[in-house]
C-alpha cells in the first residue's frame, strides 16, 4: 500500500507532476513538491486540495547555485526521510540545430534534466531510512530510446544520460533495498511544448506540425504513469530495478515485477546484434 509513504517529487507544476501529486496525496502520502514557481503551484494544485497538511512545497530553481543545500536543510528541519523519489523536472528547450545552440543553453538543460536528478538522488540516499524499502523513479523521454530527436538534441542527450544513470545506479544499489527505474510517460499535452509550438523559425515544418497535432490530440493519460509507479511499489520487489518502462507500450504483470531484471537486457538501452 502507498499509505504512509513520503514522496519527494520534482517538476510538480507540470502536467505529469500535478497528476502524480493528486494521486499520491489522495492515498494519504506525504508529498514534498519541488517546483520553480511555488506560487504557480499553489494556484494550480493546492487551491483545490483538501490535503494541505500532507504537503511541503519547496521552491527550487535547478539552474541556481546551492538549491540542493536548501532542499536538504528543509527536509532535515521537518525530519523527513522520503521513501519514494520521482525525478520529473524537465525542459525541452533549447531547440534548433545543434551547431547553433549556445553551450550555456546546453548546460542549463542538463542542469535541470540530468544533474538535478543526480543531486536529489544523493540527498535521497543520504536521508532515507536504511531499514525500509525505497524507490527511485527517473522520468525519461521514450522517444530518445529508439530514435534520434533532431532539433531537440539537448533534451534527447540529457534524457538518454538519465536512463543510463538509472541502470548504473540500480547495479550499485542492488543489495541495499533500493529499486531504481526509469519511466517514459509518452507524449503529454504539457506547457513544456509551448515554446516549440509557438516558434516558426527553428524547427522544420513537419516536426513542428507533428508536435501541434499530438498536443491538440490531448496526449497520453498521465494517470497511467502513476498507476505503473503504484504497482511497482505495491509489489515491493527490490529485484525489479534498472529498467526503462512505459505505461503506454509495456504490458507487464505482477510476477514480472517481482523478478530479477537488473542483470538482464530486457527494458535496457542495448545495441541489438542482428546476427543473433
Amino acid at each position: 500500500m502507498l499509505d504512509g509513504h513520503t514522496v519527494l517529487l520534482t517538476g510538480a507544476s507540470g502536467t505529469l507532476g500535478r497528476s502524480l501529486f493528486k494521486n499520491f496525496v489522495s492515498r494519504n502520502c506525504r508529498v514534498v513538491c519541488l517546483t520553480r514557481n511555488s506560487e504557480e503551484f499553489m494556484n494550480l494544485v493546492m487551491r483545490d486540495s483538501c490535503h494541505n497538511d500532507l504537503v511541503l512545497v519547496i521552491e527550487s530553481d535547478f539552474t541556481e547555485d546551492d538549491w540542493s543545500s536548501d532542499v536538504k536543510s528543509q527536509l532535515l528541519s521537518q525530519s523527513l526521510a522520503p521513501s519514494i523519489l520521482i525525478n520529473n523536472a524537465a525542459i525541452n528547450t533549447p531547440f534548433g540545430t545543434s551547431k547553433d545552440i549556445p553551450i550555456k543553453e546546453w548546460r542549463d538543460n542538463f542542469e535541470i534534466n540530468f544533474f538535478s536528478a543526480i543531486l536529489l538522488t544523493q540527498i535521497f540516499l543520504e536521508l532515507r531510512n536504511p531499514e525500509t524499502q525505497s524507490w527511485i523513479f527517473n522520468v525519461s523521454g521514450g522517444g530518445v530510446t529508439h530514435k534520434p530527436m533532431p532539433y531537440f538534441s539537448p533534451y534527447a542527450c540529457s534524457k538518454s544520460a538519465l536512463i543510463r544513470f538509472t541502470e548504473c545506479l540500480a547495479i550499485e544499489l542492488q543489495d541495499q533495498d533500493v529499486s531504481v527505474n526509469a519511466i517514459t510517460p509518452g507524449f503529454l499535452a504539457s506547457n513544456i511544448h509551448q515554446p516549440s509550438v509557438s516558434d516558426t523559425t527553428k524547427l522544420p515544418k513537419e516536426i513542428r506540425e507533428k508536435i501541434v497535432r499530438d498536443f491538440n490530440a490531448g496526449g497520453q493519460d498521465p494517470n497511467k504513469t502513476f498507476s505503473l509507479i503504484q504497482r511497482i511499489v505495491e509489489v515491493g520487489s527490490m529485484k525489479f530495478s534498472g529498467n526503462l518502462l512505459s505505461p503506454i507500450w509495456d504490458t507487464i504483470d505482477d510476477i514480472q515485477l517481482s523478478q530479477e531484471t537488473v542483470n538482464r537486457d530486457i527494458y535496457k538501452l542495448r545495441r541489438i546484434n542482428g546476427d543473433e
